[in-house]
């Protein structure tokens, strides 16, 4: 501990030790004080990395819902068409897009693709703008994915 004098002089505080230590236990002293400043920041630190890991694991996030794309078969949209759409759109080869249109014209409707929301949505858009632009009366619609 350190009691403070003034010199009158300087008109500034002088620092001298109540008891005389040797310059090297002070020395010692912020060596130690040092010390225990870095390992506590290097504990923050540590925690810091743990809270945020034990958070990470706690939020699990769910799948996105899924939706299905489905094309609907009309009397007027020309098969080679609905080819081209599966073709062009959802990325099917030619072998999968003539099996989607039969299942279209046969069955009604088919499922083209499943998708996240968004880009069902998106999907669904194109097909009615391509068959709008050639005048065909397609239709495509989403809906939840079983």
């Amino acid at each position: 501990m350190h009691a403070q004098k003034f010199d009158a002089s300087l008109r500034a505080p002088i620092y001298a030790p109540i008891h005389s230590p040797s310059c090297t236990h002070f020395a010692d002293v912020q060596n130690h004080h040092a010390q225990i400043q870095h390992t506590q920041a290097r504990l923050d630190d540590e925690t810091e990395t743990d809270v945020a890991l034990d958070v990470a694991d706690e939020v699990a996030l769910d799948e996105p819902a899924k939706y299905a794309v489905i094309l609907h078969n009309d009397d007027y949209t020309t098969m080679d068409f609905v080819v081209a759409v599966l073709m062009q759109v959802f990325g099917h080869d030619l072998d999968k897009a003539v099996a989607l249109m039969y299942q279209v014209h046969e069955q009604g409707s088919a499922v083209a693709a499943v998708y996240v929301k968004e880009i069902a949505e998106t999907k669904a858009a194109q097909v009615v703008q391509l068959a709008e632009n050639a005048q065909y009366p397609l239709l495509a619609t989403i809906e939840p994915a079983l």
